[in-house]
């Protein structure tokens, strides 16, 4: 039968199994009874209850099955008992064995949870924060290092960022300036080229549209036509403008209003009677602000530098040994001022050398070494000791720890350091073993002395077992723990009504008057203090009795007969009294 849902339904034919008394009867345990129109009847049970009448305590209801098993009640003979199913990789009554090599050593480290796929295949759930076959790794794309909607991948304790479109760098924090790449950019028919984050935006001319200004205006979206004219197409070369007609032409038109993009890269339409005009941003000129200025005309760059025009801006290109906006200044780099592979760039304001040390350096020249170990947060974790080194530091860990910086807790359980038959715990710099049922020590190395609590009683002999004891009982006990006084006189040894009196590791019998012996066995002889003067003493229970001889009597024949009381002598003869005769 099978535990379903804490409700175990028998359906029984009532002429052989019951017929329900009422509501109730003659179920138990809380359970209900219900008849059918065909004579059968069951028991609806409470949970934790089963069998025909809920006689049971269902077996499942405590669980007993480990791992996730599945328990179900079974019922055979009149008794029940759970079975549990056990998942992949367990067996054993309860589930509690582990089978394969995969999680049996602990190989998920830093709290990692092993999943076991076959007998000696497993997988590392990690925690969040670590990564790695066995979560050995720190994954340092926990604090999301890479920008601008980069996306990290961390791999042996380093991390890479791959950067969206238009974002270059180590961590994409870099925007592609994609205007750069020549004149106009990827920008065509001299359109003008406007960088964005991540992007770029062409500004086209009025003839031309698309993402890069490559497609001709000839559909009319947008329309090209002013001051409220309709856009016709024409030929696929050119746009048609039937302008509005205006009844005496006295009316001004707002091409500001009609067409807000009439002024580009940024420019403000300002209407004006009869047109408008465009306020252009610094860097764009021209009607409607299309027309790129070019800085370099009135910019001269130094020593033969080359001027690159930009939008409200240039660049010189300047010549080996020469730096600044005109390229006027030395570049105080060319001597290399700067140590330990320091990056050397020019102060814009000063012209001097700035030196950019790298880690474990400092000062003006990236001569001095930076003693990590003195600043206020020490660099290395769980306690570790810090040793400074030139450019660099030491980490001396604790016992139990290990990596760069202590960060990592060494598995002492691989090493197997419990014995039988423990779990080993891993914890922060130590292990712990829970030991089997018996078993106690740091290693789980010392059988538990159980005899030590005296759980034998009446002076029994304890001898001391793996997670229990034998009490070797002395005569007269019996039980597990010798708690039973053996009641010798079950088997009546007392004989002849004698009254046996129970003792320990003995009894007595306690004889009726006439008995003696150990077992009340003797008849006592009462006949041997010769009760009997002239006569033979025959030996009773309990008593005597005296067969007298001729001329005695008596109860002990102590008695002469006297026959002369009969008178037995006639006609005046004296008779004399003999024994047992007269004269």
């Amino acid at each position: 039968m099978v535990h379903l849902l804490g409700i175990l339904l028998l359906i029984l034919p009532s002429s052989q199994g019951f017929k329900c008394l009422n509501a109730v009867a003659p179920c138990v345990n809380g359970g209900s009874c219900q008849s059918f129109s065909n004579g059968t009847a069951t028991c609806l049970c409470a949970p934790i209850y089963v069998g025909d009448r809920c006689q049971h305590l269902d077996p499942c209801s405590s669980a007993p099955c480990l791992h996730g098993a599945t328990c179900e009640t079974v019922i055979r003979n009149g008794s029940v008992a759970a079975s549990c199913f056990c998942p992949h990789g367990h067996a054993g009554r309860r589930c509690e064995t582990l089978l394969g090599s995969g999680c049996r050593n602990n190989a998920c480290l830093n709290g990692g949870t092993c999943e076991l796929l076959s007998d000696n295949d497993y997988r590392c759930k990690c925690l969040h924060g670590w990564t790695g076959p066995q979560c050995q790794l720190a994954d340092l794309c926990t604090a999301n290092p890479c920008t601008n909607g980069g996306r990290c991948t961390s791999t042996k304790g380093h991390f890479t960022c791959q950067c969206d479109p238009g974002f270059e760098g180590q961590v994409c924090e870099i925007d592609v300036d994609e205007c750069s790449s020549g004149l106009g950019g990827p920008c065509q028919n001299r359109a003008t080229c406007i960088n964005v984050p991540g992007s770029y935006i062409c500004s086209c001319p009025s003839t031309y549209t698309g993402p890069n200004c490559e497609i001709p205006s000839t559909t009319c979206f947008p329309s090209s036509c002013q001051n409220g004219g309709t856009c016709f197409p024409r030929d696929g070369v050119m746009d048609q403008c039937a302008c509005l007609p205006g009844q005496h032409c006295t009316d001004d038109v707002d091409e500001c209003q009609l067409q807000p993009n009439l002024c580009q890269n940024g420019g403000t339409c300002t209407n004006t009677d009869g047109g408008y005009n465009c306020i252009c941003v610094n860097g764009w000129s021209g009607h409607d602000c299309s027309e790129n200025i070019n800085d370099c005309t009135e910019t001269s760059c130094a020593h033969g530098a080359t001027c690159h025009d930009k939008v409200a801006n240039f660049v010189c290109e300047c010549p080996p040994g020469k730096k600044g906006l005109f390229c006027q200044l030395d570049d105080p780099c060319v001597s290399n001022p700067c140590h330990e592979n320091a990056v050397c760039e020019m102060n814009p304001l000063t012209g001097q050398a700035m030196c950019q040390c790298p880690m474990g350096f400092t000062g003006l020249s990236c001569r001095k070494d930076i003693d990590e170990c003195s600043m206020d947060a020490n660099p290395c974790e769980l306690n570790g000791r810090c040793e400074n080194n030139v450019g660099s530091f030491e980490c001396r860990c604790l016992a139990g720890y290990t990596g760069a910086r202590c960060e990592l807790d060494i598995n002492e359980c691989r090493s197997n350091p419990c014995r039988n038959e423990a779990t080993c715990l891993d914890q922060i710099g130590e292990f712990k073993c829970i030991c089997m049922a018996g078993y106690e020590g740091l290693f789980c190395e010392i059988n538990s002395d159980e005899c030590l609590s005296n759980p034998c009683l009446n002076s029994a002999i304890c001898q001391d077992l793996v997670n229990g004891v034998l009490c070797q009982c002395l005569l007269g006990f019996a039980g597990q723990r010798c708690e039973i006084n053996i009641d010798e006189c079950s088997s009546t040894p007392c004989l002849n009504g004698g009254k046996c009196i129970d003792g320990p590791s003995r009894y007595d019998c306690e004889c009726p008057e006439g008995f003696e012996g150990m077992l009340c066995q003797a008849n006592i002889d009462d006949c041997l203090q010769n009760p009997c003067h002239y006569g033979t003493c025959l030996d009773g229970i309990s008593g005597y009795s005296c067969a007298c001889v001729p001329g005695y009597t008596g109860r002990i024949c102590n008695i002469e007969i006297d026959e002369c009381l009969s008178r037995p002598c006639q006609n005046g003869g004296r008779c004399t009294n003999l024994v047992n005769s007269y004269r």
